[in-house]
Formats: C-alpha cells, structure tokens, sequence
C-alpha cells in the first residue's frame, strides 16, 4: 500500500481547500488558527515530520465529499463508482 506507514512513506490526504494546506505549512499564522486546537496541531506535526503529506486536489475529484455531503445523483455515482474501482 503506498503512503502508509507499512512502506515508510507519507499517508497522503488529498485536500481542496487551499487554506488548508496553507496553514499545515511552516509559514502558516498559527495566532489566527490558534482554536483549532491540540489535534491540528498533531496534524502539523506530522505534516512536518514527514508522516502526512497533504496534497491538493481538485473539489471535482474529491471522493471523501460522498461520505460528508449529500451529492447529487450523478456525482454521487460518480464517486462510488471510483470508490469501488469502476472508473
């Protein structure tokens, strides 16, 4: 399995928020993210230490949004199918 910690390498999350992965970087305004608290900063720290790579992805191609949102019928099918290995 690639990106896990079975082969060394970073978990990848693919995000789309660019904001996001901004403020896991070493240059991100801690002080106005200051009341995410102790679990963003365990993210960071992985982030920095190259357990977690967090990559950007397009909100087209966001598979994680069919089990947070409710989608239309076809982009629903859309994610399921590739979910599932349909593509």
């Amino acid at each position: 399995m690639h990106g896990s910690h079975l082969d060394g390498l970073p978990t990848v999350v693919k995000e789309d928020n660019m904001s996001t992965i901004a403020l896991t970087g070493e240059h991100a305004p801690k002080k106005r993210a200051r009341h995410y608290g102790m679990e963003w900063d365990a993210v960071c720290e992985a982030v920095k230490n190259k357990e977690l790579q967090i990559i950007w992805t397009n909100t087209n191609e966001q598979w994680a949004d069919i089990l947070t949102k409710p989608l239309p019928k076809a982009k629903f099918e859309q994610f399921r199918n590739a979910l599932m290995g349909n593509l």
